[in-house]
């Protein structure tokens, strides 16, 4: 899935930076909502499926914006374009504003890149509030946590999509079974996540991607671009 949502474009703008990850033949893109009104991002959300057409998944990513009432006016009326999940749509705290929703949604709902613990991730998962989670390993506990919260997931039936970093999480997807989808940012995205900071970035081609085989996660630090970034030696 491709993750380029920039902020403060118009309908051109958006059309235009959805057909540009479609055309570096991903499968899935990712759009931002939450800034305007249910009504407008409505709107944002046809254009986008008209342009991208019936084969490409969409997903929403309302940042926590809305309440639980605007989440169920905004679940159900993007149920007619085809939106494979509707992610991160209420307050991360407000777990039975997230349930009323569930209960009230036809499209998947998505959340848990601002979840921390495994045992907050147990709380969206035994109170049928989720049908993909989204956890970071940055966030959640590293390496060893996350595949805990993986393996919570996998016994309910619940399938895993990490939050970003995907240098790191392309080996932790490919090692589970019940995992959906990785999120890819492209290079131009930002120089941090982007090429600019490892020697190589992760190979991307036809929607997929494939994790390097070289010892640890594979990657080597591109250490003359970070020297910018430097504070002072340690000796």
């Amino acid at each position: 899935m491709l993750v380029d949502y920039e902020d403060s474009k118009g309908i051109e703008g958006l059309i235009e930076e959805m057909l540009r990850c479609v055309d570096m033949g991903d499968k899935a893109v990712k759009m931002k909502i939450g800034k305007l009104l249910v009504k407008e991002d409505l709107k944002r959300i046809e254009v986008v499926r008209k342009a991208i057409g019936p084969d490409v998944k969409l997903m929403i990513d309302a940042n926590n914006a809305y309440t639980p009432s605007d989440a169920i006016e905004m679940a159900r009326g993007s149920e007619e374009y085809d939106v494979y999940w509707f992610g991160e749509l209420v307050h991360p705290d407000d777990l039975p504003g997230l349930k009323r929703v569930a209960q009230k949604s036809n499209v998947r709902i998505a959340t848990g890149e601002n979840e921390y613990t495994a045992y907050g991730f147990r709380e969206l998962l035994i109170n049928d509030t989720v049908d993909v989670i989204n956890p970071d390993a940055h966030y959640c506990g590293g390496i060893t946590e996350w595949k805990k919260i993986a393996d919570l997931a996998r016994v309910i039936n619940v399938q895993v999509a990490p939050h970003g970093s995907q240098q790191l999480h392309c080996h932790l997807l490919a090692s589970i079974s019940n995992g959906l989808i990785l999120e890819y940012y492209p290079p131009n995205t930002n120089p941090i996540l982007g090429g600019q900071m490892f020697q190589e970035f992760i190979p991307y081609e036809n929607g997929f991607v494939s994790p390097p085989d070289r010892p640890g996660l594979g990657f080597e630090l591109n250490r003359d671009f970070m020297k910018q970034y430097l504070i002072s030696h340690i000796s």
